[in-house]
């Protein structure tokens, strides 16, 4: 049986706010579920980044992070990042370019659902995962 060219290890949401932000370990599917059961609370405006840490056991090129956002199941934004080819090698850590959380009254009416991949050139997608959190005004 063939190994699959890619192992997500974790997803990050960082925050320049000290002890704020999420850390998911994608091989943990109770992590998931708590998240799925508790969304994380972020604060509306913040700046962010996403970190993707993985181990690459094959080539793999072009691989993108891909990001649908749905606020109660309506979709409010599409994302896609770049992320580069990559030859096989021990883990590594990506972070993807500064992020802004949206704010106001009505980004802060529900609960995100974000899906998460990462597809390469190919189409392949090698990782599919969701994450959620709501938005409020004050940490």
């Amino acid at each position: 049986m063939r190994h699959p060219p890619l192992e997500v290890l974790t997803f990050e949401i960082v925050t320049k706010e000290a002890g704020k932000g999420l850390s998911i370990d994608l091989n943990d599917p109770k992590q998931l579920e708590d998240n799925q059961l508790n969304p994380v609370v972020l604060k509306e405006g913040i700046k962010y980044n996403v970190r993707l840490t993985f181990t690459v056991k094959d080539m793999v090129l072009g691989l993108r992070f891909r990001e649908e956002v749905y606020l109660n199941g309506v979709p409010v934004a599409k994302e896609s990042h770049f992320i580069g080819s990559y030859s096989p090698m021990a883990s590594t850590t990506h972070t993807c370019q500064t992020e802004k959380m949206p704010s106001g009254i009505r980004a802060r009416s529900g609960v995100y659902t974000s899906v998460c991949h990462l597809v390469d050139d190919d189409r392949v997608a090698h990782a599919t995962w969701q994450w959620s959190f709501q938005l409020v005004s004050e940490w």
